[in-house]
């Protein structure tokens, strides 16, 4: 099947919206600025630890 990623993603209200619409990903500053490989990890565990779900960054 097709997946949809969002991209640009800059407040709240566009993730919400995003989420509710059932894309599977998305990306931008809202969700997180730039990181370097080393930092993921890092991200990853904070954001599971928030309860991020559904709606993945990429």
């Amino acid at each position: 099947g097709k997946h949809t990623i969002a991209e640009g993603i800059e407040t709240m209200q566009q993730l919400d919206f995003f989420a509710r619409e059932g894309c599977d990903a998305g990306q931008g500053y809202y969700i997180s600025k730039p990181l370097s490989d080393r930092m993921i990890g890092d991200w990853l565990a904070a954001a599971n630890s928030k309860g991020w779900r559904g709606l993945v960054a990429v």
